[in-house]
């Protein structure tokens, strides 16, 4: 791995996302993580999120935390920013 690959990025991969954080370690996110993810990113608020996936407000919280502890951000404001900033 050169790098350039220790750049944070997203890639996706098939219906999933996988973030790699600035010290190459790479964080696989579930189909619905990345789902709600994307619509966080879209400016979706948690209730919205809910009704789009078909799923409680809670359950949508609970994938935004998941994703949290995954990455080591304690924001939402911080996973939509590299959300954003490594989108292909």
């Amino acid at each position: 791995i050169s790098d350039k690959d220790t750049k944070n990025s997203l890639q996706q991969v098939g219906k999933k996302i996988i973030l790699k954080t600035v010290t190459s370690n790479l964080i696989k996110l579930s189909a619905r993580e990345s789902a709600c993810i994307k619509l966080l990113s879209q400016g979706k608020t948690m209730k919205e999120i809910a009704l789009d996936l078909e799923l409680s407000s809670r359950t949508v919280e609970s994938y935004i935390e998941n994703i949290k502890n995954k990455t080591g951000y304690h924001y939402k404001s911080e996973l939509i920013n590299e959300y954003w900033r490594n989108k292909i």
